[in-house]
């Protein structure tokens, strides 16, 4: 299959909010162009402290995070989320591929974990997946 049939069989997102929180721009950017593409309206953050500031001030279904970022790291964001009672959808994209990377992740309150290098079809169709099951 090619690459735009691909692109053109994924799942919707249609109007589901995302928040991408990634330090690496050009993750950032891949992940915001292909999940706008599906249909969802996304916002980005740079930083753990960005978007815990986003999350308060903007309603957000999905939040799409990496682990290791200066400053404050994924887990940290997560968690203080979830103490806050901020229940939407948490998936984290990280290189930290070690089975105790991903319990920890699960741990701290993400709901799905995608190790680095992602399968951004595979990405989208989890994020519509799970979306979907609590809609």
């Amino acid at each position: 299959m090619t690459e735009v049939a691909t692109m053109n069989s994924i799942a919707s997102l249609r109007d589901v909010r995302i928040l991408v929180v990634d330090d690496d721009q050009e993750s950032q950017l891949l992940f915001a162009e292909v999940l706008s593409y599906t249909g969802a309206i996304v916002s980005t953050a740079s930083s753990g402290m960005e978007a815990l500031s986003l999350i308060g001030t903007t309603v957000i279904d999905v939040l799409v995070s990496d682990l290791a970022m200066p400053s404050m790291s994924g887990f940290e964001v997560i968690r203080r989320l979830r103490a806050e009672s901020w229940s939407g959808l948490a998936i984290t994209v990280s290189a930290y591929c070690r089975e105790k990377d991903v319990q920890e992740s699960l741990e701290s309150g993400f709901d799905d974990y995608f190790p680095k290098p992602v399968n951004i079809v595979e990405l989208v169709e989890r994020i519509a997946a799970l979306h979907k099951s609590v809609k």
